[in-house]
């Protein structure tokens, strides 16, 4: 509709047109100078895109965002319990200066909050800021598919010390909005195993099941669990790494039988050159030849893993002699494990009762690993150990995932009444984040600045769905009028027929 002081927009509208700027800019600004669509002017979607400022740490208006889109959502009390997921990412040591018309701010030092910098200042006997390499990033998960990127701070690659301050503030900060965070999924790297062995005196978090009291309020459990399909990956990176060349780091063995790289490289040519219709057709060179950015991807990952890999495997055993069937039988046994953890990892189907066969099975594939690992203790060649195994690092996230998973569908059987979707258990929605910063928002930029990273994370939020497509209730996408009008006095008095 229109008025003698300009055109007022209906909210759907608004949306609408966030949304196509979003994706492009540059093609939003043509449509609108060349009047091909009557739209809103790139200054007023601007004011609602850039309504929540983002700056490192907690913002309450991001928050008041978060707990507003929860309400129109129409969220029960289930849906507020979930996890905090974490992960950080590279980002370009820059210093950018950002002029407003109140203030002047530098952004690109490392702010990981105030009680991180004077125990910093305590261990060092100096108070300084240095250029930021990276950047943490937090997630909410709700265990029903909504989900918020609340949080994010610039760092030098955060020590466990400065994880644990800052993540135990978050958690503090989420029950404070009514978000229940009732576990914590991280990848392996040797900080954040470092910060999760923190809450853990006896250092041994096996033994108690990977649940920790909460740090200021014992009374709140927290479960930690590693990323599933970070596991995966590592999983399939060890046995790209096991070969009989000298170059190869692993030679690793089940039952006497060796499992090596070469094998699925001879499996996917015989069935490119011997099947019109490839058995596992999904595979290319990108999974049997990977780069090191394709190694990254999870969905490389499991089709090596998974059980169309399994049959291939049968299929190619089948032509060969009995020596050669001989020599496949570990690998046969290997996938038919590694087929059960990824069906597993990406399956929709919740678990509801302590009895569900699928826990019966990860339970089966843990007790393979871990025989498995048995195998080779009692070898005193500690090389021949060495390389007959996956890495140390890997078997331990092993123990924690299965330990992590297996009380984390406990916790909310029998104590939240709440069932658990298995494929909503992962960093999959941070590292999402990430390939938007790096490709979608930025351009084809692999190396963002922090000031490029923060003025990204509003048009992913206002981009991508809230809630988990994973999940059974469709998708919802973030509204910019959650918060009610752009920070800025507009001079037309009917502004406030923007929002019902």
């Amino acid at each position: 509709m229109t008025s003698k002081k300009g055109m007022r927009w209906d909210k759907d509208v608004i949306c609408m047109a966030l949304s196509l700027y979003n994706r492009n800019p540059s093609a939003y600004r043509d449509i609108v100078q060349n009047d091909w669509l009557q739209l809103p002017s790139e200054s007023l979607i601007k004011l609602y895109k850039n309504a929540v400022h983002q700056c490192p740490g907690i913002v309450p208006d991001m928050m008041l965002w978060m707990c507003n889109e929860a309400k129109r959502q129409n969220l029960v009390t289930e849906d507020y319990f979930g996890g905090l997921i974490l992960d950080e990412m590279a980002i370009q040591e820059n210093l950018q200066i950002v002029n407003t018309k109140s203030s002047t701010k530098l952004y690109g030092l490392s702010d990981s909050g105030l009680d991180v910098q004077q125990m910093q200042a305590l261990n060092e006997g100096i108070f300084e800021s240095k250029l930021a390499n990276h950047v943490q990033q937090y997630i909410f998960s709700g265990l029903t598919g909504y989900r918020w990127s609340f949080a994010n701070f610039p760092n030098l690659q955060a020590p466990p010390a400065e994880i644990f301050l800052t993540s135990w503030l978050y958690i503090d900060e989420l029950y404070r909005w009514g978000f229940k965070s009732i576990y914590c999924c991280l990848d392996g790297s040797a900080n954040n195993r470092a910060f999760l062995k923190m809450h853990f005196p006896c250092g041994n978090p096996v033994s108690d099941k990977m649940v920790a009291k909460g740090y200021k309020n014992p009374l709140r459990k927290i479960v930690f669990l590693m990323d599933p399909s970070h596991l995966i990956k590592k999983i399939r990176n060890g046995v790209f790494s096991s070969g009989f060349l000298d170059s190869h780091q692993r030679l690793l063995t089940v039952h006497g039988t060796f499992i090596v790289w070469k094998m699925w490289i001879d499996a996917y040519q015989w069935d490119r050159s011997s099947n019109s219709f490839q058995i596992h057709n999904k595979l290319s060179d990108d999974h049997i030849y990977p780069s090191s950015s394709q190694k990254m991807r999870n969905k490389l990952a499991f089709e090596t893993l998974d059980c169309d890999m399994l049959y291939l495997m049968k299929c190619y055993s089948e032509t060969l002699n009995e020596a050669g069937k001989a020599e496949m039988v570990g690998v046969l046994e290997f996938l038919k494990y590694t087929s059960v953890l990824v069906a597993l990892v990406t399956d929709s189907r919740p678990i509801k009762d302590s009895n569900d066969m699928r826990l019966k099975q990860l339970s089966e594939n843990y007790n393979w690993f871990k025989a498995w690992e048995n195998q080779h203790v009692c070898n005193q060649d500690l090389h021949k150990r060495y390389k007959a195994l996956l890495t140390m690092e890997t078997r331990e996230e092993i123990d924690y995932m299965f330990h992590g998973f297996s009380s984390l569908v406990a916790m909310c059987i029998n104590e939240i009444k709440i069932e658990v979707v298995p494929n909503r258990i992962n960093s999959d929605s941070i590292e999402n984040i990430f390939c938007h910063e790096r490709s979608l928002y930025h351009g084809a930029n692999t190396n963002p600045n922090y000031n490029e990273y923060r003025t990204g994370i509003n048009s992913i939020i206002l981009g991508q769905t809230t809630t988990s497509k994973k999940s059974n209730v469709g998708g919802y996408k973030a509204r910019p009028l959650a918060l009610g009008l752009p920070p800025k006095t507009m001079k037309r008095k009917f502004i406030n027929r923007l929002i019902d």
